[in-house]
């Protein structure tokens, strides 16, 4: 069927369109039938269900890809041209179902075997012998078997040619290399139900008869059964080693058979010795059972090394030695060093791999020469295609005529040996670091001994070397539970023993004892435990009960108590401990604790508010140290913020530097180490104004200066500015000075001139404080305050403060100056348009007595605004009257007001005949006095009246002071009058006790006239002018005004 340069050709693809109800319930027998010596015919029970075709692939095991061939048909049969009758291919039968299709069978063929096996049911058939049932022991394949013969091809069966390379498809062997796949020589039989025999093997290509010899051999079969097999693949590879045992003479005499499994610790299963026949090898490997664990093939060539090969096990000196092992994957230690050792000892080793066995690891455990002796498939099921050719390879080495001899590490002792070895290697006092190696010596003397240990899984040889009477030796600093593999060689003049090796294993690094809690708090939990090791560290992870899997912390410490902070109140933690040397730890020791509740907080206050710093206290109830983390930050800007870490063990810390007069927000909060915040307290406070300095005191010096001193009000102040002006009008005068000074020297004071000299300090946030104001006489009377205490002040000459004076008043828009002169003052004229307004605190820095006297002389012009205005008042920033005395031209009368303590407003309102010639057109003297609760009225230095009044409260200094003001008018309006004085006195005992000495004084000397516009009660008496006939008539009136000053004092 197969012509010259004929490509591959796949015949047309063909959909069916089959709908049938319901699902598949299975598939049935699959059928493969040889048609000629390129061509299969494939047949397969059609399924149930809704159907819409087949898809069918074949492809060579081991080839090119190009070279596989994919069709869909309608019908359940295709025949498939143009096939090696010599390549191993697998078939797969998918059903296709909608947008799936599902795997319904799978079948590996090659078409020489399929013809050999046609050819021996036929012979059987023809002896009258039924065909033992050939079934397919892959999971996937739902084949119970095959029929092998010629059929017709039927109507809609697909016809696939495929062509390999040329135009003839020639009888090829393939070349003696075991590490490519082989040909299958049948299919692989249950090992539940039959184990390979003889019998089963008579194939036409690759037969393996029985193989005999005259030699004794021990065979060790050294078997993988990590996970990575697998139980169904452990089947096969039973199977695999039934076939190539089949051909084996195994008997006592001739050829023994021993078996280890292995995994993480390697299993004899029989020794060399159990069994002394084939079936009785072929029962033990039926009953063989499936293991797993990890793939540790160097620890098991030891084991084969020390167990399998002893006389004790069945090993004979004088057999050879064959080792076969067989593998999927790459050993987790060193394999290839034991195998040597092996190898130097006569072994012959036979490697077989499977999938990811590692190729290289495999050549350096196998014998020479690798072509024979290593052998690899990509997957299990593909381990029957080597039964040929190991069985060959393995009979070929059997059938040698030499003997392997040289045995001596495996017990058997050769007399003729030059350079014998020790025996009996024992060993002792192992820890976890260390262990104790004893040995027999030879009989002949030995000079040294060379000690070559290194791990099983791998690492540098460490070697010591001892003098020749020695028989022990302790192998230090070795790494905890680990397998080492131990030689012990005679070094003599002339070679080397070939050695006494073994294996052992280190002891686990052990744990620490005894662990408990020492003290819990909060949030920290204080361990204790007693020693395991000596140079161990010590390893403690902690986890909350809800961080187990995520959130556990590691601490190494060298001792045996450790202090876990920074925990989490009632919290439950996993607490572990465990030794560590290096890499290798120790099995961990652990316990459960619950954190106590957490600590309180609690009783924020602050103490000591000053303009620029605050002091902070709080209680924090917990028994160990921990962060207090303050913060303050301003309602009016949340820049000015500033934080202060506490680590000591106190309960106050002071915030500075701060803004004056600023509300802050401050918090403190405590949290362990650092961590999460625990607790917290939240509290406002407000910083004071700046401080005034103090105690200002301005002292006489000669010439036009004087000397001014005081104190700081504060630390923190930058400069200080000082204003000095005469009180009968003048230039005002000031100077700056640092905040470090305390004195100044003030400059261009004229004799027989009071003045008001003033001062305030600047601070470092910028703030402005309040002035502290003194008067003083340049020559003549002492300054009316000379200390600067408010207590002490006599009284204003509210006239220079708004600026009533000779050199000021034209600067005051509506104010202008009488040419009459009363008694050396002049008039000043107050129209309606006039605004004097100011600042109180620039008259009265330091606030109002409640005892006070208001003095005044004025006259109401006959064409002033008949409506009422107060002289005087004071108000509030929203310019709401406080205190002060109100003129009614229309009612004639007086009224004077005040807020009591409570803050309510009180007045009173004088109507007497006496007072209604005030609103007559000409000046009067009038004197307002508030003192004890009781207000009284002089006029012209008579008293008028008096009414009880409740006692004065605070009045602020935020607002303004007005003359003038009409009560009933909105804006700048002002009452029209003619003022020439105004002045403001205040009360005090000692005040009131010079008033009634200087009166008495008065009283005993000749008279004393008064000056209204300058009066003033002083140590000297009542100044006044000497020229005026006026001041003759006044002057009983003025000191009468004195008297009864005193009387209601």
């Amino acid at each position: 069927m197969r012509g010259a340069g004929t490509p591959l050709i796949a015949c047309a693809l063909i959909l069916s369109q089959i709908f049938q109800h319901g699902q598949m319930q299975g598939s049935g027998r699959l059928k493969l039938t040889v048609l000629s010596e390129d061509r299969l015919q494939m047949k397969w029970k059609e399924s149930e269900g809704f159907t819409s075709g087949y898809k069918v692939l074949v492809k060579p095991i081991a080839g090119d890809p190009e070279q596989e061939v994919m069709l869909k048909t309608k019908t359940p049969k295709v025949t498939v041209g143009g096939l090696d009758p010599e390549k191993e291919y697998i078939l797969q039968i998918h059903v296709i179902q909608g947008n799936k299709d599902s795997l319904i069978a799978k079948k590996r063929f090659i078409i020489e075997d399929l013809k050999a096996q046609h050819r021996i049911s036929r012979k059987k058939s023809d002896e009258g012998t039924p065909e033992p049932p050939i079934r397919d022991d892959e999971p996937s394949s739902s084949s119970k078997g095959h029929s092998i013969g010629r059929e017709k091809e039927n109507e809609g069966e697909q016809l696939v040619n495929l062509a390999f390379g040329g135009s003839n498809v020639k009888k090829s062997s393939a070349p003696n290399n075991t590490l490519a796949p082989r040909p299958t020589q049948r299919s692989i039989l249950k090992i539940e139900r039959e184990v390979i025999s003889p019998t089963h093997s008579s194939t036409k290509r690759g037969a393996v008869d029985l193989c005999d010899t005259a030699v004794e051999w021990d065979i060790v079969i050294l078997v993988d059964s990590s996970w990575s097999v697998g139980r169904a693949n452990f089947r096969l590879v039973k199977n695999f080693l039934g076939g190539i045992l089949s051909p084996l003479h195994i008997s006592r005499d001739k050829i023994r058979i021993g078996l280890s499994q292995y995994s993480g610790e390697p299993q004899t299963e029989w020794d060399l010795n159990t069994f002394s026949s084939k079936a009785e090898v072929f029962d033990a490997l039926k009953k063989l059972k499936y293991k797993g664990g990890n793939t540790f093939t160097g620890l098991a060539l030891t084991h084969v090394l020390e167990e399998n090969l002893r006389a004790a096990s069945g090993a004979r000196g004088q057999a050879g030695k064959v080792l076969i092992l067989l593998t999927d994957g790459k050993s987790q230690d060193d394999a290839i060093t034991v195998a040597q050792t092996l190898k130097d000892g006569g072994i012959y080793i036979f490697t077989i791999g499977v999938k990811n066995a590692d190729e290289s690891e495999l050549r350096e455990m196998a014998s020479t020469p690798t072509d024979l002796t290593v052998h690899m498939v990509a997957d299990f099921p593909l381990l029957a295609s080597l039964v040929g050719d190991v069985s060959r390879a393995l009979c070929m080495r059997l059938k040698e005529k030499r003997r392997e001899l040289g045995a001596q590490q495996m017990g058997i002792k050769d007399d003729t040996d030059p350079h014998p070895s020790p025996t009996q290697l024992l060993v002792s006092d192992v820890t976890a670091t260390s262990m104790r190696l004893s040995w027999t010596p030879p009989q002949q003397p030995v000079p040294k001994y060379r000690i070559v240990y290194y791990p099983s899984r791998g690492g540098n040889p460490q070697e010591v070397v001892l003098d020749g009477a020695s028989t022990s030796a302790v192998l230090l600093n070795l790494t905890s539970r680990t397998d080492y593999l131990v030689s012990v060689f005679t070094i003599y003049g002339s070679g080397v023993g070939s050695g006494l090796r073994g294996i052992t294993s280190t002891l686990p690094l052990s744990a620490p004892r005894s662990l408990s809690v020492d003290r819990v708090t909060d949030t920290s939990i204080d361990l204790r435990w007693q020693a395991s090791e000596v140079d161990v560290v010590y390893i403690v992870t902690y986890a909350a009960e809800n961080e187990q899997d995520h959130g556990a912390k590691e601490v190494k410490v060298g001792g045996t108590t450790v202090h876990l902070s920074g925990l989490a109140p009632s919290t439950l933690y996993t607490l572990t401990v465990y030794a560590a040397s290096g890499n290798e730890s120790s099995d961990p020791i652990s316990l459960q604790q619950m954190t106590d509740a957490a600590s309180t907080l609690r009783n924020l206050h602050f103490t000591n508010v000053s303009h620029s710093s605050v002091t902070v206290h709080w209680e924090l109830e917990s028994p160990d140290r921990r962060d207090v983390h303050v913060t303050y930050v301003s309602h009016a800007d949340p820049t000015n913020k500033g934080e202060v870490n506490v680590t000591e063990v106190v309960s106050s810390v002071t915030l500075k530097p701060l803004i004056s007069q600023t509300l802050y927000t401050v918090s403190v909060a405590s949290s362990p180490g650092g961590l999460q915040t625990l607790a917290s307290l939240v509290g406002n406070v407000t910083t004071l104004k700046v401080p005034p300095p103090t105690a200002l005191k301005v002292t006489d010096l000669t010439g036009d200066s004087a000397s001014a001193t005081w104190d700081p009000g504060a630390s923190d102040v930058t400069s200080y500015l000082i204003k000095w002006i005469p009180l009968s009008g003048g230039r005002l005068s000031q100077i700056s000075v640092s905040g470090g000074d305390q004195k100044v020297l003030l400059s261009g004071t004229v004799y027989n001139t009071e003045y008001q000299v003033s001062i305030s300090a600047r601070y470092m946030d910028g703030t402005q404080s309040d002035a502290l104001s003194v008067r003083y006489n340049k020559g003549s009377c002492l300054p009316i305050n000379m200390t600067g205490e408010a207590t002490d002040a006599r009284g204003y000459d509210l006239m220079a403060a708004f600026g009533l004076g000779e050199r000021h008043y034209s600067s005051i828009n509506g104010v202008s100056i009488d040419a009459f002169v009363l008694h050396r003052s002049r008039i000043f004229s107050i129209a309606e348009d006039a605004q004097l307004t100011i600042w109180t605190r620039e008259i009265h820095p330091n606030g109002f007595p409640p005892d006070h006297t208001l003095s005044f002389l004025l006259r109401l012009p006959s064409l002033s605004a008949q409506e009422a205005f107060a002289v005087w008042q004071v108000v509030d920033e929203d310019f709401q009257p406080v205190l002060g005395i109100v003129l009614d031209p229309t009612q004639k009368t007086l009224k004077y007001f005040h807020p009591d303590l409570e803050g309510e407003m009180q007045e009173v309102t004088f109507e007497q005949q006496d007072i209604k010639k005030i609103f007559f057109g000409s000046f009067h003297k009038v004197h307002v006095s508030v003192s004890a609760g009781t207000v009284r009225l002089y006029v012209d230095c008579q008293k008028i009246a008096q009414k009880p009044i409740n006692a004065m409260g605070q009045v602020k200094t935020m607002g303004f002071e007005i003359l003038g003001k009409l009560t009933r008018t909105r804006g700048p309006r002002s009452g029209s009058a003619a003022v020439s004085t105004l002045n403001h006195f205040f009360h005090s005992p000692s005040i009131l006790k010079d008033l009634r000495d200087q009166v008495n004084r008065v009283e005993l000397q000749e008279p004393l006239p008064c000056m209204p516009t300058t009066q003033r009660c002083s140590r000297t008496g009542c100044r006044y002018a000497q020229d005026t006939k006026v001041q003759e008539n006044e002057r009983h009136s003025c000191c009468s005004v004195h008297r009864s000053l005193l009387e209601y004092g």
